[in-house]
């Protein structure tokens, strides 16, 4: 049997490969980042090993959805949401492009970050597969209005986010600056938009990178 991590903050147990992108600091962040409501309906874009859909789970009574292309990651993902017996959790493996469904509340992504400049290199960092015009536009489908999309991007994105999501009629309500330590740029940074939303932008607290 693999070893076993804890998902910080929580009590959900985790198991991870060497062969399957692993968990992050980005990922923990998003995942203390967004704001899910008791009767969201949860969509994770990319949800690879389950954990942000796993703690998305957790505070509403509506089954989440988490969707992949990767097969094996999506594999060990219903392996950890069984092993912490969670049951309001679906996992399928399909292109969000490509995901018919929708009316959700909520769609969390941690969005490839940087754009395609090699065929060669990891697509796990690069938006071979989503670009941010692709994950924008779609989720405008798949949200109600006022539904939220929650993601974290490189800070040095930023920009580029806000108006991409503008050109699909999101509104950007909530954001929030992660640094190597407080004398340093920001690295990352998480941000909500809301679909159809007023402009009006809450600015949290920056956070000091610490690790997972």
């Amino acid at each position: 049997m693999m070893p076993l991590d804890y998902i910080k903050g929580t009590r959900l147990r985790l198991m991870q490969t060497e062969a399957i992108y692993k968990m992050t600091s980005d990922t923990f962040h998003l995942a203390n980042f967004i704001k899910v409501r008791k009767h969201d309906r949860v969509l994770e874009v990319g949800c690879n090993t389950g954990v942000i859909i796993m703690v998305a789970s957790l505070s509403t009574d509506q089954t989440c959805l988490g969707i992949d292309i990767n097969n094996e990651a999506l594999e060990l993902a219903k392996q950890n949401v069984a092993l912490n017996e969670i049951r309001n959790v679906r996992l399928e493996c399909v292109d969000f492009k490509h995901l018919n469904q929708n009316n959700f509340d909520l769609l969390v992504c941690n969005p490839p970050y940087y754009r395609h400049q090699n065929i060669d290199a990891d697509h796990a960092r690069l938006d071979v597969s989503l670009s941010l015009e692709d994950l924008a536009k779609h989720a405008f489908f798949v949200l109600k209005d006022k539904g939220r999309c929650s993601i974290i991007l490189t800070a040095e994105r930023m920009g580029e986010a806000i108006h991409i999501f503008a050109e699909q009629r999101f509104a950007l309500k909530r954001i929030q600056m992660i640094h190597h330590t407080l004398h340093h740029p920001a690295s990352s940074v998480c941000m909500e938009f809301s679909k159809l939303g007023r402009v009006h932008c809450k600015v949290e607290a920056p956070i000091v990178n610490t690790g997972v």
